[in-house]
C-alpha cells in the first residue's frame, strides 16, 4: 500500500456500457468488484497511464450505485503528494479501471488496479480536482481570525484567506524580546504555513512557554542551562 495521509470523497471511476474505445463494461463486473474489494487482501494501486512505474496512490473502498439504466462504480482514493501536485497542473484528472476476471482463482471480478489518465476512458466518470475535494486525515489545526473565532479545517481555507483574516497581535517589544506573536497569532501563522502546501505537514513545531528564555547554552553546545537575563547559570547544565 502506498504511503498517503489524504483521501477523497466518493468519485466515479467507471460506468457500465460501452467505453470510448469500443470495449464494454458489464454491470456485474462493477457489482462484483465493489462487493469483493478488500484493501487488506489486495490493494488496487493508482498507476500513471496504467504504467507500472511509481504508484501515485491506492484505492481505499468501492461501492456501486444505479443511475437510470447504468451501474456506476465509485471509489475513495488515497493519492500521494506527487499525484496531488500533478493534478494541480491539470494532469491525471480521470480514472480508468483494470477489472480482473477470476481473480486469484476465486471466480469473481476484482479491481486489480486503477489507471490515472489525462482523458476519460469511460463516460460519466468524475473529473478530479484534488485541491477542492480532498479531506485530509489527521489532527486538524486551529486558527483564529480577526474576530477571535476558532475554525477546524473541515473546509480548508485558502492560504490567502488565512493570511487575510489572521489576527497579528504582538507582545510589546523590549530590548530582550524584540516583540513576539501572542498565542492566537502564533497558532494562526502556524496553521497558514502548514496548509500552504502538503509538504509542510511533515514539519515539527516546538512550543515554548517563555519565548525569551534560551534553550541551549552557546558556550556548551547541546546542554540546557536555564540561563536567564543577567545571570550566567541559574541551574546546573542538564544534558537531557
Amino acid at each position: 500500500m502506498t504511503s498517503s495521509t489524504s483521501k477523497t470523497g466518493w468519485v466515479c471511476i467507471g460506468t457500465s456500457g460501452k467505453t470510448v474505445d469500443g470495449r464494454e463494461i458489464k454491470p456485474e463486473w462493477l457489482t462484483q468488484m465493489a462487493e469483493t474489494y478488500d484493501p487488506e487482501y489486495y490493494t488496487a494501486c493508482l498507476w500513471p497511464d496504467h504504467k507500472r512505474v511509481t504508484p501515485l496512490g491506492h484505492v481505499e473502498a468501492l461501492k456501486t450505485q444505479q443511475e437510470g439504466n447504468v451501474i456506476k462504480l465509485f471509489a475513495i482514493l488515497s493519492p500521494t503528494i506527487a499525484l496531488i501536485e500533478l493534478n494541480k497542473t491539470g494532469r491525471y484528472a480521470f480514472c480508468s479501471i483494470e477489472p480482473k476476471e477470476n481473480f486469484a482463482g476465486k471466480g469473481v471480478w476484482y479491481l486489480g488496479a486503477l489507471g490515472v489518465t489525462d482523458e476519460p476512458a469511460s463516460t460519466g466518470t468524475t473529473h478530479m480536482k484534488f485541491s477542492k475535494s480532498l479531506s485530509v486525515i489527521g489532527q486538524s489545526q486551529l486558527w483564529a481570525n480577526s474576530t477571535g473565532n476558532n475554525y477546524m479545517n473541515k473546509n480548508t481555507p485558502t492560504i490567502s484567506e488565512l493570511l487575510a483574516n489572521m489576527r497579528m497581535s504582538f507582545v510589546p517589544g523590549t530590548q530582550s524580546n524584540f516583540g513576539n506573536l501572542d498565542p492566537s497569532a502564533s497558532g494562526a501563522l502556524r496553521s497558514a504555513i502548514v496548509q500552504a502546501t502538503p509538504f509542510l505537514e511533515l514539519l515539527t513545531f516546538l512550543d515554548v512557554s517563555d519565548p525569551t528564555a534560551p534553550l541551549f547554552d552557546p558556550i556548551k553546545s547541546g546542554l540546557r542551562t536555564g540561563r536567564k537575563e543577567r545571570s550566567r547559570f541559574l541551574v546546573t547544565a542538564d544534558p537531557k
